[in-house]
């Protein structure tokens, strides 16, 4: 049966395990090496740190926008979409001051 379902439980969509690394569209299907993807992930990620301080983002907001980031490059290859024009949307989106 399994233990009961809890407020802090999380989705099964958000979570994945190291070896999916190695499965993401960009290895699978582009011929990135895995230490290349990870290499430009976290390129785009300390991108997103600059272009956040630079707007005076909380740190929830960069994490938020890291995960986001994170979990769009597990569904599409990062050689169709380059790590800096992918970076600003969730970082603008997270942060709703920007559009009040």
């Amino acid at each position: 049966m399994g233990a009961p379902p809890n407020k802090y439980s999380v989705s099964p969509q958000w979570l994945f395990p190291i070896d999916a690394l190695r499965f993401t569209p960009s290895v699978a299907t582009s011929g990135y090496s895995v230490g290349k993807e990870l290499y430009d992930r976290a390129r785009g990620v300390e991108f997103l740190f600059r272009l956040g301080s630079s707007l005076g983002l909380p740190s929830s907001a960069m994490f938020t926008a890291a995960t986001w980031f994170h979990r769009f490059f597990m569904r599409f290859s990062m050689e169709d979409h380059h790590r800096q024009v992918v970076t600003p949307p969730p970082s603008l989106l997270i942060n709703s001051d920007l559009f009040w």
